[in-house]
C-alpha cells in the first residue's frame, strides 16, 4: 500500500545475490528527467575521479558509502585537483576533512574562483569517534574536466 505517489513504501527491486562478493550498497533515485540526466551522478558513484596533487593533508580515499572525499588536514589551507573526465565526472562533490582545527568557516575556491557560502556550498562542523572536529563541504558542482580546490581555515 502506498500512502502517497511521492513517497517511496518499499524499494526492493531485487535480490542482490552478489553481496557477499561485491558489497550490498545499491544507489537509488527519483527524478522527471529523462535517464540520461542519472548518468552523470552514476558514473562519480561507480568510478569517482582521483583526488591528486593534495598538499595541507592527506588524502583518505574516496568513501563510496558517504559519496564523500576523506581528507586529513595538517595545514591551515589545502589544496588539491580532481582529474575528472567524461568516464569518471564528479558531480556535486563532498569533502570530510579530519583534524579541523580552524574556525567554523571555511573559504572555497574552485579553479581560481572563490565560492560563497549558500544553495550551493555549504559547510558544517562535526565530531568523529573520538570527538575531534570534522570539516565537511559540499558543492553543487559537476565537472568532466580537472578541477583544482583551494580551501583555507578561516
Amino acid at each position: 500500500f502506498a500512502v502517497d505517489h511521492d513517497r517511496v513504501t518499499h524499494f526492493a527491486l531485487g535480490a542482490n545475490d552478489w553481496a557477499p562478493q561485491f558489497g550490498a550498497m545499491v544507489h537509488y533515485g527519483f527524478t522527471k528527467q529523462p535517464i540520461e540526466s542519472v548518468i552523470p551522478s552514476a558514473k562519480y558513484w561507480q568510478n569517482p575521479p582521483k583526488l591528486v596533487d593534495l598538499e595541507g593533508g592527506r588524502n583518505n580515499g574516496f568513501e563510496k558509502e558517504e559519496k564523500a572525499y576523506n581528507i586529513s588536514s595538517n595545514r591551515e589551507t589545502i589544496s588539491f585537483s580532481i582529474y575528472a573526465s567524461t568516464d569518471s565526472p564528479f558531480v556535486n562533490p563532498a569533502f570530510v576533512i579530519a583534524n579541523w582545527d580552524g574556525s567554523n568557516d571555511a573559504e572555497v575556491e574552485v579553479n581560481g574562483k572563490n565560492l560563497k557560502s549558500g544553495p550551493r556550498f555549504r559547510q558544517g562542523i562535526s565530531s568523529d569517534t573520538e570527538g575531534k572536529t570534522v570539516k565537511i563541504i559540499w558543492l553543487e558542482l559537476e565537472s568532466n574536466e580537472k578541477t583544482k580546490f583551494v580551501i583555507n581555515k578561516k
